[in-house]
C-alpha cells in the first residue's frame, strides 16, 4: 500500500491531566532507520509497519522480532530498545506517541506494561486514523481534537487486532455460530429491550449492533426461530399483559404507550396474541 510521508509533527506534553487523559507528544510516517534507545522513550508508542520490515527487541535480552508490513508494535515508555531495517526496501512505518497518567486505566488497556505485537487486518485504515492525529498536531495543536482522535486510533487498532471482533459490517456473518455471533443476538435483544416505549426500525437494529438487516434477520431466524421484529412484538404484547395484571392503576392506554404501542393496535394484537381484549385480562 502506498504510505505518504508525514514530517514528524511534536506538541508539547505539559497539558491539564485534569481534563485530558492522554497527550499527542509525536506523530508521523518516516523511512525508519537504525536506532537504539538505551534509556527507552519518554512517552508511550504505536508504531505500525505499512510496507519493508525490520527487526525489534528490548535491551532485556530477549531475541529478535520480525516487523513486517500489516504488523502493530504497542511500546510502554521507559523501555530500552533497538530496531533495524531489513533487506533493500525501506521500511515504512508509521507512529503516534503519547503521554499519560499512570494511575489511569489508559495505559494498560492500549500499551500495557511490556511490548505487545499484533496484526492489523486492514492498515490502510490505520493510516487514515493516523493522518487524522497528524492533522491537529504541530502548529496549529489542538489538544482536544488531537486526545480525541487518539482515542478513535486506538480504539480501530484494538478492533483491528481482536481475533473476536467483527471486521466492518458486512465481514461478519450471521452464518457464523461462534461467540461473537452470540454477543450481536444478545446486543439486538437488550437494545429492544431498551428501547420498548419507542418505536425500533430493522434499520436502526441492526446499524447498532453492526449487522446488516438481512444478516440479522437470518440469525435471529436460526437462533429464535423468528424475525427481529416479530420478537419485539412478541416481547411488547408478553410485557403488556405483564402490566395489565401485576398494575392496575395503569390504564390500557398507559399500558400500551409503555410498550411502545398505540391503544387501539396494543388492543388488537393482544386479543390476537392471547385470545381476549386487554381489558379482560384483569377479569380473572
Amino acid at each position: 500500500m502506498h504510505m505518504p510521508l508525514l514530517p514528524q509533527r511534536s506538541n508539547p506534553v505539559l497539558h491539564d491531566r485534569a481534563k485530558l487523559p492522554f497527550a499527542v507528544y509525536t506523530v508521523g510516517t518516516e523511512h525508519q532507520q537504525p536506532i537504539a534507545r538505551l534509556r527507552g522513550f519518554s512517552a508511550h508508542q504505536l508504531f505500525l509497519t505499512f510496507a519493508g520490515s525490520g527487526r525489534f527487541r528490548t535491551l532485556d535480552g530477549s531475541g529478535w522480532r520480525t516487523l513486517s508490513a500489516g504488523t502493530l508494535l504497542t511500546l510502554p515508555a521507559d523501555c530500552p530498545y533497538e530496531c533495524v531495517p531489513l533487506g533493500d526496501e525501506p521500511w515504512r512505518i508509521g507512529y503516534v506517541s503519547f503521554a499519560a497518567e499512570a494511575s489511569e486505566g489508559w495505559t494498560e488497556w492500549i500499551v500495557g506494561g511490556r511490548p505487545r505485537f499484533a496484526t492489523i487486518r486492514e492498515p490502510e485504515l490505520a493510516l487514515a486514523g493516523l493522518e487524522r492525529i497528524w492533522d491537529v498536531c504541530g502548529p496549529a495543536f489542538d489538544p482536544w481534537a488531537a486526545c480525541e482522535r487518539l482515542f478513535a486510533y486506538c480504539l480501530l487498532l484494538k478492533r483491528q487486532t481482536d481475533p473476536e471482533a467483527a471486521p466492518p459490517r458486512e465481514a461478519a456473518t450471521a452464518d457464523d455460530g461462534g461467540a461473537y455471533a452470540e454477543r450481536i443476538l444478545d446486543a439486538a435483544i437488550r437494545y429492544m429491550h431498551d428501547h420498548l416505549d419507542r418505536p425500533v426500525a430493522i434499520a436502526e437494529l441492526a446499524g447498532c449492533v453492526g449487522y446488516s438487516q438481512r444478516q440479522l434477520t437470518r440469525l435471529f431466524r436460526r437462533k429464535l426461530k423468528t424475525t427481529p421484529l416479530r420478537y419485539l412484538q412478541d416481547y411488547r404484547l408478553r410485557t403488556g399483559d405483564s402490566l395489565l395484571k401485576d398494575n392496575l392503576q395503569l390504564t390500557i392506554a398507559q399500558t400500551a404507550a409503555s410498550v411502545g404501542m398505540s391503544p387501539e393496535y396494543f388492543s388488537k394484537m393482544y386479543k390476537k396474541r392471547f385470545g381476549r381484549l386487554p381489558s379482560e385480562a384483569r377479569v380473572d
